[in-house]
């Protein structure tokens, strides 16, 4: 690991990480959930440095850091601390990384979703941006806007359930044709309709 910790949000899209580089991933996932992505990914660089001047050692991996926190009872200040907001979920959910760490190559989306504030969207993102042809669809708002602006859907909020796989099925079919993968097609969308 480097001494950034700085997950560019224009270039997520990385499948040969390491597990350190994994578990940033899935800490920037869960963090960047309904929040500005740039500005989320500079709070959790910002947090995570900090974490390590206190709580550990240039090779020690980003959960360890968590891990290390809240062994001594500063998780919560840490998290305020870094002005990541979401302070309830952002605590409950980084305690429970500590139940993955070394799995992250070959966690399954149930897995994922045992992480409290983790649902499709976010265990979708981590999974389509992180392995090779993953066939889901990250259904964001960004998403459902191009869905609609496509005539796939009308959907303005993100369902749940078998909405959910429903929607995702419509994308799914949509990308393939068009011929784009699914994580390029999730990218281009977000850099179009975030504004990035």
């Amino acid at each position: 690991m480097n001494n950034s910790f700085y997950v560019d949000p224009n270039k997520v899209t990385d499948f040969n990480r390491s597990e350190c580089e994994l578990e940033l991933f899935l800490l920037f996932c869960i963090v960047v959930a309904g929040k500005t992505a740039k500005t989320q990914a500079r709070l959790l660089d910002n947090f995570l440095v900090s974490l390590r001047s206190n709580y550990g050692s240039e090779k020690t991996s980003p959960f360890q850091l968590i891990w290390n926190a809240d062994n001594v009872g500063c998780l919560r200040s840490e998290i305020e601390k870094s002005r990541l907001g979401q302070y309830n979920r952002l605590e409950k959910s980084f305690r429970k990384t500590h139940d993955f760490i070394g799995k992250l190559k070959t966690i399954t989306i149930d897995e994922l979703e045992t992480i409290p504030g983790v649902g499709p969207k976010t265990s979708r993102f981590f999974l389509l941006h992180s392995r090779e042809n993953q066939n889901y669809a990250v259904l964001d708002t960004h998403i459902l806007h191009y869905m609609r602006d496509n005539g796939l859907t009308s959907l303005k909020v993100t369902p749940g359930g078998n909405v959910y796989r429903q929607t995702e099925q419509l994308f799914l079919n949509h990308a393939k044709a068009i011929n784009k993968t699914l994580a390029d097609l999730d990218l281009e969308i977000w850099t179009t309709y975030s504004g990035n």
